[in-house]
């Protein structure tokens, strides 16, 4: 499979503040070798788009190309280079972009309402992805382990199960396996990669749900029920569920209960008084509540020097890589998942 070597542009404006280091220093920090890459001034990445609008042929079932995006300051905007394989579903790459880098987001509003909290740091925006499902199979198998070892196992997945494609990028050269994929593969086969037997099944009964329909993460869903739905399978507990709600639906307002880092930077226990504490204290935030999840990780990186304990190594200067906390789930410790 072969991505096209020409290419489209396009300029996607934003409202000011927007930290768009902090964004792309997060994303470095998850980013799975093969199918994307994070340099010091682009993100780069293979896409993914099914159930395209022109289908001719069983060729077109699906497009599959490389995308690009950079920032350009003066004009308050981020600049999209797009693979030519990708030009007839342009609306669709745009619409993900827009998701995946928070650009509709009212980061004015948003700071006003969080007051103290975005004071330091002006314009942090949620990071959101390209694939709603990629992004929750990396949040289950990066419960519970460090930065490194979430992007080792799934660095494994992606060169067992995804498929090789070329592209002007050398660093590109892997899609993340589809949905219907996944949900026929083996339980051994994946657990046989490192990863825990019960994050494995969990892995293949989301697929499986997701292929019938019974759970869609995309925007556009429910975020609650989306949750319940998420619990309901063995292996994904609250956090998990919440972060995906967060990210893969583009959720302004999640708060991930029990998360240590943010019970830490709040100064309260991690017991079940203290978590209801910071729920409450959390709703002065509302209806942002993601954006102060976020701002408190920071806070709580810059209090600790080591995320959660965790040994941060920095891609760049000191000032931007000491910004970000380092875990592909999110926080360095979470609740133990169903």
């Amino acid at each position: 499979m072969n991505g096209g070597t020409g290419s489209l542009t396009v300029v996607l404006p934003y409202r000011p503040p927007y930290d768009f280091d902090g964004l792309l220093n997060f994303l470095h920090d998850r980013s799975i070798p093969g199918i994307e890459s994070v340099t010091d001034r682009a993100y780069r990445r293979i896409v993914r788009i099914e159930n395209v609008h022109t289908v001719k042929t069983d060729e077109d079932l699906e497009k599959i190309g490389w995308i690009e995006v950079t920032h350009r300051p003066a004009l308050h905007a981020l600049e999209l280079c797009c693979d030519e394989i990708l030009a007839s579903e342009l609306s669709v790459v745009l619409s993900r972009t827009k998701q995946a880098f928070d650009l509709d987001a009212e980061s004015a509003e948003i700071d006003r309402v969080l007051g103290a909290l975005a004071k330091r740091i002006p314009g942090v925006r949620l990071p959101g992805t390209f694939d709603p499902f990629e992004l929750a199979i990396r949040a289950i198998v990066g419960q519970q382990v460090t930065v490194k070892a979430a992007r080792t196992l799934v660095t494994r997945f992606v060169t067992a199960f995804g498929t090789p494609i070329s592209t002007p990028f050398a660093e590109l050269n892997r899609t993340f396996p589809c949905v219907d994929h996944v949900a026929g593969l083996d339980l051994s086969g994946i657990a046989s990669l490192g990863i825990v037997r019960q994050r494995a099944e969990a892995i293949i009964n989301l697929a499986k749900a997701m292929s019938s329909g019974v759970i869609e993460l995309a925007p556009t869903a429910e975020p609650a029920q989306t949750i319940d739905l998420l619990c309901g399978i063995r292996g994904i507990g609250p956090w998990t569920a919440h972060y995906i709600a967060m990210r893969a639906l583009a959720w302004r307002d999640a708060w991930l209960p029990g998360d240590v880092s943010l019970q830490n930077a709040l100064g309260l226990p991690n017991t079940a008084r203290g978590i209801r504490a910071a729920h409450d204290q959390a709703n002065e935030w509302r209806p942002w509540r993601s954006y102060a999840v976020l701002q408190l990780w920071l806070r709580g990186f810059d209090r600790s020097g080591a995320f959660c304990g965790l040994i941060r190594t920095a891609r760049n200067t000191p000032s931007r890589s000491s910004r970000i906390p380092v875990n592909t789930s999110g926080s360095g410790q979470l609740p133990r998942s169903k």
